[in-house]
């Protein structure tokens, strides 16, 4: 397994903002009144790591409003 990919599982940071990504490749969920809010979608390869992770949180990746890539790595916008 690349290093990359090792699953971490989510992380609530406060009320309304989670991380969803793997150890290296961050992803995260924020709650808001519109809809969820996703800062960084991680690497290609994590996926379904963070498809899994957003499903433990109780949300749903439909619900997600908007996508947010904080700058242009490949492990910030896979």
């Amino acid at each position: 397994m690349e290093y990359w990919t090792y699953k971490l599982d989510p992380i609530k940071y406060t009320d309304d903002i989670y991380h969803v990504g793997s150890k290296t490749a961050p992803a995260w969920i924020i709650k808001s009144t519109d809809g969820l809010i996703m800062l960084d979608t991680g690497l290609p390869k994590t996926l379904y790591q963070i498809l899994d992770n957003i499903n433990k949180l109780g949300f749903d990746y439909r619900d997600i409003k908007h996508i947010i890539h904080s700058h242009g790595h490949i492990d910030h916008l896979g």
